[in-house]
């Protein structure tokens, strides 16, 4: 039986993200770009993978409130959602970054992707304690 870490409602269909997929790209050592909601990311955690998790957000001067592509209730859920996983989901975020576009948004995570690989595992469910 298949376990996975999150699923997608789109276009009638339920798509899930797995975890046997997620093992067989990090044993080829290779990275997964993921867009998983934080429950996703202590699933992985909890199943000893530790993921860089970066949240990309627009500048303040820039926000989804100014974009005519969403109605007033996306826009709202947008933002509010944004706020949330910054203050109280900051354990289990690498990074915080503002992105102006979509080549800024990527090239941000390459870098910060090529910079934290190399970093020591760290494990947001569990306390250090200093020697």
């Amino acid at each position: 039986k298949k376990q996975y870490v999150d699923f997608i409602f789109k276009n009638g269909d339920y798509n899930g993200i797995c975890l046997e997929e997620i093992n067989k790209i990090i044993n080829n050592n290779q990275h997964c770009i993921l867009n998983v909601t934080q429950n996703a990311i202590k699933k992985l955690n909890e199943n000893k993978i530790y993921p860089i998790v970066v949240l990309l957000k627009k500048p303040r001067s820039q926000n989804y409130l100014n974009n005519d592509n969403f109605d007033c209730e996306q826009k709202f859920k947008i933002n509010r959602n944004a706020e949330i996983l910054e203050k109280y989901y900051s354990n289990i975020l690498t990074d915080i970054i503002e992105v102006k576009c979509f080549e800024d948004a990527l090239n941000s995570v390459l870098y910060i992707v090529n910079v934290r690989q190399s970093d020591f595992i760290w494990n947001s469910n569990r306390t250090v304690y200093p020697s």
